[in-house]
């Protein structure tokens, strides 16, 4: 399997549990993909909630406690950390509050990464469906990644470590 992996694979993401989940003989599962030649990685967010006041508008959330995780994570071998916003294109969605929230929260988390010494990765993503034009997920598209760069630069966080 190790060979097979390192042929296809460069980098594994997983969550918080199977971070920890020991493998054969008490080797984590870090150890082993780090062993075939993977770099392992893991989703720190906790997932996207409504925004208050606003259902269908999504706010990804996960920054408290941040910090620590990112030291336990690093501690266990994960070296890059996904977190994904997503925006959900409906009739005057995403509305600008819940793009500039997102915006925020994204560069807050990839400030901490950095200073934790995991590689962030950014993932603002236009969630596309059958009720809009290409046109539209275009633009909207367009404003999100605008949107996101400015925080990140507020942050200090350097793009160049962004990949």
């Amino acid at each position: 399997m190790a060979g097979t992996c390192r042929k296809f694979a460069i980098g594994h993401g997983k969550d918080d549990t199977s971070m920890a989940r020991r493998l054969v003989e008490m080797v984590l599962l870090a150890e082993a993909l780090i062993n075939a030649g993977i770099i392992p990685g893991i989703k720190v967010d906790t997932g996207a909630r409504d925004r208050a006041g606003q259902p269908g508008e999504k706010i990804t959330e996960g920054l408290d406690g941040l910090r620590d995780r990112l030291t336990k994570y690093a501690q266990r071998g994960a070296r890059f950390v996904p977190w994904c916003a997503g925006f959900t294109l409906g009739e005057n969605a995403p509305g600008r509050a819940c793009i500039e929230a997102n915006a925020q929260t994204l560069a807050r988390y990839a400030a901490l990464c950095q200073e934790a010494g995991s590689v962030p990765i950014v993932e603002p993503e236009v969630l596309m469906g059958d009720s809009h034009t290409l046109a539209q997920c275009f633009e909207v598209t367009g404003e999100v990644l605008h949107t996101v760069f400015d925080p990140l630069y507020t942050q200090q966080v350097m793009r160049e470590g962004l990949p």
